[in-house]
């Protein structure tokens, strides 16, 4: 498989569109449905990018943001 992504929205129509044109285009897709899910998931593992709603409950993606540039082991994900 190509780069790994990871897909980040609250709303599941955008997640699976999102999700079959990137892996057409050849990209490893994880994807996370909320801003919670997605730190959880960024501790865990590392992505070559992360594509972020901005606008989500609990989290939203600013706040995912900080998270990622903050974390040592991923300063440079876009």
């Amino acid at each position: 498989m190509g780069k790994r992504i990871l897909v980040v929205d609250d709303d599941e129509n955008i997640l699976k569109l999102q999700r079959t044109i990137l892996e057409q285009k050849g990209f490893s897709i994880t994807t996370a449905g909320g801003g919670k899910e997605a730190i959880d998931i960024l501790d865990r593992e590392a992505f070559d990018l992360v594509l972020l709603d901005v606008m989500m409950p609990e989290i939203d993606g600013f706040a995912v943001c900080r998270h990622i540039k903050e974390n040592p082991a991923s300063p440079s994900c876009p």
